[in-house]
């Protein structure tokens, strides 16, 4: 490295490689029309906030602070699907061990109707439409297509509400 390293103007710095938490970059300078690379390794540290499970929570359980906080992690050690907050109203899809990050792949919505909820059934033909009640065969969200149990027969209807759904 030149004595006078200070007189030169750093144009660019390109990183060459990277793998983790380390890596080797290029430094550009120039001065007076000459140029000067200086070739360098790093080793960098950064950490993420990522959502943790505190306690365990078990499977349909709700996330929230009661079994929830926001910790650092290494960088290295983050991947994209981990969460960075709280996510409101969603439960866990699988059974998530004290300690773990939660994951996006860990969480799912709460279904809008549930096996068994009681529904208003609309049934359309034409331009006639009546109104009865029904039951749910399986648990589902506003635009899914179901089984609904109406006395002793089974029909498809699509939900449309939370409790109302529709046969065509």
């Amino acid at each position: 490295m030149p004595s006078d390293i200070a007189s030169y103007r750093l144009e660019n710095i390109i990183i060459t490689s990277i793998n983790g938490a380390k890596g080797g970059a290029k430094a550009i300078f120039s001065k007076d029309g000459a140029g000067l690379n200086i070739n360098f390794k790093f080793e960098m540290s950064a950490q993420m906030q990522v959502l943790f499970a505190t306690t365990d929570i078990a499977r349909n359980e709700a996330i929230s602070e009661a079994n929830s906080k926001i910790l650092p992690i290494e960088i290295q050690n983050y991947d994209q699907i981990m969460l960075k907050q709280i996510p409101a109203g969603k439960l866990a899809k699988n059974n998530i061990k004290a300690g773990a990050p939660i994951r996006q792949n860990n969480i799912l919505s709460p279904k809008d109707v549930l096996r068994g909820d009681e529904l208003i059934v609309e049934i359309r033909d034409g331009g006639v439409s009546v109104q009865t009640t029904g039951i749910a065969t399986t648990d589902a969200n506003i635009g899914d297509v179901i089984e609904i149990r109406m006395g002793s027969t089974r029909q498809k209807a699509q939900i449309t509400a939370k409790n109302k759904a529709v046969i065509k």
